[in-house]
């Protein structure tokens, strides 16, 4: 629905002006609520997760349920399901038509063209523990 396409944004916003008022509070956000629609595209789910924390760590988020070992680096996720993923959380495209292609992308994921193109729909590389670590402790709170 069209009134939903900001939610994510909305909480990500919520959260940095709240940090802002009130800097000892802690949050917590559910994942699974953003990509619900998406049950069965793990993947698909997971990159999209991944491009949210990546967003709403730096604006206060601190605490969520997921296994971050489980989770892809941002950086991991290639460029393609990464700007799709964005466009769709961030509630914003040149064209506005992120919702579309987003939708179209997922059943890309799910039911992939006959005629294979070059390459998979979506691809994310597997980063090792450490590497994970790293990038969940690089993400800096940046509200002030």
């Amino acid at each position: 629905l069209p009134e939903h396409n900001s939610y994510g944004l909305d909480f990500i916003n919520a959260v940095a002006e709240i940090k802002r008022q009130c800097p000892c509070v802690s949050f917590s956000g559910g994942l699974s609520n953003l990509s619900f629609s998406f049950r069965g595209l793990t993947s698909l789910r997971d990159a999209m997760h991944t491009v949210f924390l990546y967003h709403a760590v730096p604006k206060g988020l601190n605490m969520s349920i997921v296994n971050p070992g489980g989770l892809p680096r941002y950086q991991d996720i290639d460029a393609k399901t990464r700007q799709l993923c964005e466009e769709v959380i961030l509630n914003k495209s040149a064209d506005g038509q992120h919702v579309e292609r987003f939708l179209e992308f997922a059943e890309q994921v799910k039911n992939p063209p006959a005629v294979a193109a070059p390459g998979p729909v979506m691809k994310i590389e597997k980063s090792t523990a450490e590497q994970q670590k790293k990038a969940l402790r690089d993400l800096k709170c940046e509200v002030t």
